[in-house]
């Protein structure tokens, strides 16, 4: 089962199925199987997987994003599929397994963030924990930090100011870092404290932190395309 999910999934990668026809494919082998739910796991797995060899700017981003849309999109069907489950978990658990030191961290930042502007997953919670361990804490900010940090103001900032402006609740989850002292969730206050973090490590990049530094350039250029 799981080698024939692999194959549609890669034909679909290769443009040689719809994101509909891929979609239908996928639910089919998936609800073929009697371990239904196991089969589902299995599936986003292999998303997953693929999201961890990609670069952040890799145009198979979107048409993952895109397989997912048609995925919960379907109007019959033998499975619940409108809150992809359990898609969510697997991601959670791609934030344990993976993280700053390692090198696919900005790429599966670049698709959560697409994921939660898209509203294909209420992923709002991952941005702001992002944020908060590149631009909130005490130690110096390292260059997966910040570079995953530009993928949710790149791909999710129209997203995130929305919510700051309109403000979330401050939940145990949201809290800031040692940095900020303000309240939790999305909210003016801090959408302008992450401005200035980023604005402040553009400008004080050192030598041995350079990749930081663009990074926190890109992200400011970001920011002010929003305003």
């Amino acid at each position: 089962m799981t080698d024939q999910l692999c194959n549609i999934l890669q034909t679909y990668l290769q443009s040689s199925l719809s994101a509909v026809d891929a979609a239908k494919q996928l639910r089919d082998t998936v609800e073929a199987d009697e371990a239904v739910e196991d089969a589902a796991y299995a599936l986003f797995n292999l998303v997953a997987d693929q999201v961890r060899a990609l670069t952040p700017d890799a145009s198979q981003h979107e048409h993952l994003v895109s397989l997912l849309v048609a995925l919960k999109s379907a109007e019959t069907s033998a499975r619940d599929w409108s809150e992809l489950v359990p898609l969510g978990m697997v991601i959670r658990e791609l934030w344990n397994i993976s993280g700053p030191e390692k090198e696919d961290w900005p790429a599966i930042n670049a698709f959560a963030a697409r994921l939660a502007a898209g509203r294909v997953l209420d992923l709002d919670t991952f941005g702001i924990w992002t944020m908060r361990a590149a631009l909130e804490g005490n130690t110096e900010t390292t260059d997966r930090e910040v570079a995953a940090a530009l993928q949710w103001i790149r791909y999710a900032g129209s997203h995130m100011k929305k919510l700051s402006m309109e403000g979330t609740e401050a939940t145990t989850a949201t809290k800031g870092g040692p940095r900020w002292s303000g309240q939790g969730g999305y909210n003016k206050e801090r959408w302008a404290f992450w401005s200035q973090r980023l604005t402040e490590v553009a400008a004080e990049g050192s030598a041995t932190d350079t990749a930081s530094q663009k990074a926190a350039v890109e992200a400011v250029k970001e920011i002010l395309k929003l305003n």
